[in-house]
């Protein structure tokens, strides 16, 4: 019997193995990368930004208006 955990964790190492190696390409570089603040901001500038947030008790969304 396979350790589900474990296939978990392979397969996991396996996609950011993956993700590693698209984000080498240069027009790639921030590849499913977090965003920060400056590209928050600069998405702001052309559109709406909304942030929305599930959790176990509850959810939340975070938005502002259009300008």
């Amino acid at each position: 019997m396979t350790d589900p955990t474990k296939a978990l964790r392979e397969a996991r190492a396996a996609l950011d193995a993956v993700i590693l190696e698209i984000q080498q390409v240069p027009r790639f570089r921030n590849f499913l990368a977090a965003p920060v603040f400056d590209d928050v901001a600069e998405a702001a500038r052309q559109q709406p930004v909304t942030y929305l947030a599930a959790a176990e008790r509850g959810r939340c969304r975070l938005g502002g208006a259009w300008r």
